[in-house]
């Protein structure tokens, strides 16, 4: 099984693809994995390995945007937990929108 990348690594394709982005442009980068493999810890770890580097970055976690437990076990989706449809596309896309004001008001 390969082993994943270190961070600094991850951090290092991060950079150059925050680089190769036309100016103005934003750069998203998504962490998949299943339910409780550390996507949210990695991903913060991540963004502030990035913030070392003086990159202007907005962490968005996806935790909270999922359906709740109890409606996922009304639903009969609880095995499914985590999947794509199971996510409120519009806040999220809200939200990012929202972190993306707030980053360029700092820039």
């Amino acid at each position: 099984m390969a082993q994943d990348p270190p961070l600094g690594e991850l951090t290092d394709r991060a950079v150059r693809l925050l680089c190769r982005a036309p100016a103005g442009r934003r750069v998203l980068i998504g962490i998949a994995g299943a339910p409780g493999a550390g996507k949210t810890t990695l991903a913060r770890r991540l963004a502030a390995a990035l913030t070392a580097r003086e990159a202007v970055i907005a962490h968005v976690p996806m935790d909270g945007f999922h359906l709740a437990d109890a409606a996922l076990d009304l639903l009969g989706l609880r095995d499914r937990k985590g999947a794509p449809d199971q996510v409120n596309a519009r806040i999220v896309a809200a939200t990012a929108s929202a972190a993306d004001l707030l980053v360029r008001g700092r820039g």
